[in-house]
């Protein structure tokens, strides 16, 4: 108790002192000192103090009056704003009024005069029809009173005609007797004649034909002898000149040898080219086992058409071809991508510029993405390309190159979606397109710095079709079809895995701008489908069947990811961002979706009428295969069907054969 007493006393001198302090020469609590000296300081302190407290309450009372008059003009200025834009709205609405009923008085008026019109009009024509009624009745009594006139003239002449007819026929038979006669004299004459000459021939015809027919066995000979095909040497060539795709040897022939698909090169003399030969016998022996003997000799840029025979073991399943070895992946650094390796390991190149786009088929554990996608999206990073996966199912064997910049796993959970980024690959082909016009450039590996390739890969390119749609299908298929047609020359690729392909699935329109390859699928429909040929059914994976000039087999890549991640870490590309193109989709109500949606029908047609078309039938016969005639707007139809069968079909045997790279 003691101590909090203390405690209280100890607080309150301590605030007597700090009171006394704020106020120098006085008290707290504004009491004046005692001392009279300090009481008139404090004074005059308090004085000043109060003054100056009196002022700064002016100063905030005449700020306050200030702001409060400021705020007060500001609020008369805009009730005056609002006065006149309200007094302005109502005379433009006062306006508007005024121009509606004048318009309403305008019509009104129009109407009248045109029902005034109408009137007139129809009281004019009825008084026009009742004319001409009344002079088409004059007309026909004037007809009918010259066709009785006729009637009776007719008669007269008829009368007359019979007579003179009667004479003339009297006259002929007289004539016909007279020409049987001479007629029967004259081939009596002949019959004589015939029979002269007829006896002369029987006597010289031994002779004649035995002179024709020796005449025959001498030009024969000498014929076969001068044109005579040399004997094959023992590097397999022929040892005479190339004359177009015939070897003859020049002393034996006089007569051009013409062949009209290849021109005639400059002739050599027979024992060059044989001496030639010989010398390239001699490298031939030195590089067996590596390549075929042509690309050995350097006679050929690319190898042959190749059946199933010349590329596998001769029965079409390919047992017998060498592993691919993923190294000589890494090792081809051009602008093709390998597709796999043939015999005696010759990598297999379709030239991008060519074979633009790959179709990809095989059943489950055929291999077409472990052996397919996967090493081709490996070779298009390491190129510098873009590569967009779309679909609607992530791929699980790219997922290695999901770290990679250039790769984008665009996924859409709602199928429908991917049609606006297909519209938005149209829209960049065609400015790329412009890019080539403006360079001059027919493709896009001559712009001197273009924008990098991009590569489109559908792992489920079938199951997606078969998911769509209605119009959303039809779009679908025709951007495909129409990207697969025009990317071909401004560095898009399309890459469509497929693992049941059939005719729904895979329409022609799309297959034949596309490179088709077949790992191992399910039947042999799924392999005509394809390739339009069986075999594929019979594969053992990695091998594949590619349908190019030939029907050629080969071995699929098959790298792990390791072996992936030290070839894309070995070739050093730029880093791109993504593709404005895909990040700035068109709209549903766009123009390409809309005209996509409109030729659905005309591709329909098109594909309705292609078998007659295919066979080269006239467009009345391609209209009724259509259950129609050609006439009206259905001629309007087929035409432009056939002007869509024109712009979207592409043989794959036009152009050159693809590439095959020489022994390693």
């Amino acid at each position: 108790m003691v101590a909090r007493i203390l405690l209280i006393l100890t607080i309150g001198a301590l605030v007597y002192g700090g009171c006394s302090a704020l106020v120098p020469g006085g008290s707290p609590f504004g009491i004046p000192p005692a001392n009279p000296s300090e009481a008139a300081v404090w004074s005059a302190d308090r004085t000043r103090q109060v003054r100056q407290e009196g002022n700064r309450q002016a100063t905030l009372e005449a700020g306050q009056l200030e702001h409060e008059q400021s705020a007060q003009d500001t609020l008369d200025a805009k009730q005056a704003k609002l006065d006149s834009e309200k007094r302005a709205l109502e005379e433009a609405a006062s306006a508007r009024r005024e121009e509606s009923t004048r318009a309403a008085q305008a019509r009104l008026e129009t109407a009248e005069a045109t029902r005034q019109l109408a009137t007139i009009v129809v009281q004019e024509t009825a008084a026009e029809r009742d004319w001409i009624a009344q002079g088409w009745t004059a007309t026909a009594d004037s007809v009918l009173a010259a066709a009785k006139a006729t009637g009776d003239q007719a008669a007269a002449w008829r009368q007359e005609t019979a007579d003179a007819a009667a004479v003339q026929a009297l006259s002929t038979a007289q004539a016909a007797q007279a020409l049987v006669a001479a007629q029967k004299a004259e081939q009596e004459r002949l019959n004589t004649e015939r029979l002269v000459i007829r006896k002369s021939f029987d006597a010289w015809a031994p002779y004649l034909i035995g002179l024709l027919i020796g005449s025959v066995v001498v030009a024969g000979a000498w014929y076969f002898r001068r044109h005579q095909v040399l004997q094959r040497g023992p590097d397999g060539r022929l040892p005479g000149i190339r004359v177009g795709d015939i070897i003859v040897d020049p002393e034996r022939s006089v007569l051009p040898v013409t062949n009209p698909k290849a021109s005639v090169q400059a002739p050599l003399p027979a024992h060059m080219q044989i001496t030639e030969n010989h010398q390239k016998t001699q490298a031939l022996t030195q590089l067996q086992g590596k390549g075929t003997p042509s690309q050995a000799l350097g006679l050929l840029k690319s190898a042959p058409a190749a059946s199933p025979a010349a590329n596998g073991n001769g029965n079409g399943n390919g047992a017998h071809l060498p592993p691919a070895s993923w190294s000589q992946f890494e090792r081809e650094t051009g602008l093709a991508i390998p597709l796999g390796t043939g015999p005696n390991g010759t990598l297999h190149l379709p030239d991008p510029e060519e074979y633009p786009h790959r179709l990809l088929a095989g059943a489950t554990g055929g291999g077409k993405s472990r052996y397919g996608i996967r090493p081709y999206t490996a070779g298009a990073l390491g190129r510098g390309w873009n590569v967009v996966a779309l679909g609607d199912r992530r791929p699980v064997d790219l997922k290695i190159f999901t770290s990679h910049p250039n790769f984008y796993d665009l996924t859409q959970d709602d199928p429908a979606e991917i049609v606006r980024y297909l519209a938005a690959i149209q829209v960049e082909i065609k400015r790329r397109e412009a890019m080539l016009w403006d360079a001059g450039a027919s493709t896009w590996s001559r712009l001197s710095h273009p924008d990098p390739r991009v590569a489109i890969v559908f792992d489920e390119f079938a199951a997606l079709i078969d998911v769509l749609e209605g119009p959303t299908k039809a779009n679908f298929i025709r951007l495909v079809s129409n990207i697969s047609r025009l990317a071909r020359k401004v560095g898009i690729h399309l890459v469509c895995g497929v693992q049941n392909p059939t005719a729904d699935n895979i329409r022609p329109s799309i297959r034949r701008n596309m490179l088709p390859v077949a790992f191992k699928v399910i039947d042999q429909a799924a392999s005509r489908v394809i390739l339009e040929s069986d075999g594929a059914e019979k594969l053992v994976p990695p091998q594949y069947m590619a349908r190019w000039t030939g029907l050629w087999h080969g071995v699929g890549f098959d790298p792990t990811d390791e072996q992936i991640g030290n070839y894309l870490a070995s070739r050093q590309v730029p880093a791109y961002d993504m593709p404005v193109f895909l990040v700035k989709l068109p709209e549903p109500d766009d123009p390409i979706l809309l005209e996509a949606q409109a030729d659905s029908g005309v591709q329909r047609l098109a594909e309705q009428i292609r078998p007659e078309w295919e066979k080269g039938a006239s467009k009345r016969a391609m209209a009724r295969a259509a259950g129609r005639e050609y006439a009206g707007w259905f001629a309007a139809q087929i035409d432009k069907a056939i002007e869509y069968l024109s712009a979207t079909t592409t043989s794959l045997d036009e152009g050159s054969a693809p590439g095959v790279a020489g022994a390693k």
